[in-house]
């Protein structure tokens, strides 16, 4: 598993991931809408963490070797 993301990639996708979690957690009204927004902000979160996305993988892009 080669890292994929770079660390201004990374900074980004983790705060953007807390924020959809949070967004989860106001929306937990809404069954479904909550349980999305929910995976999406993990997802992001855990991606950051691991430094490695597999839709990136998929897709080519690697944005860390552009730092």
């Amino acid at each position: 598993m080669n890292r994929n993301i770079g660390t201004v990639d990374r900074l980004m996708r983790c705060l953007l991931g807390l924020l959809v979690f949070a967004g989860a957690y106001i929306h937990r009204e809404s069954y479904a809408a909550g349980r999305i927004l929910a995976w999406v902000g993990l997802f992001l979160v855990v991606s950051a963490i691991f430094r490695w996305d597999p839709l990136y993988n998929i897709v080519g892009i690697n944005t860390a070797n552009k730092e």
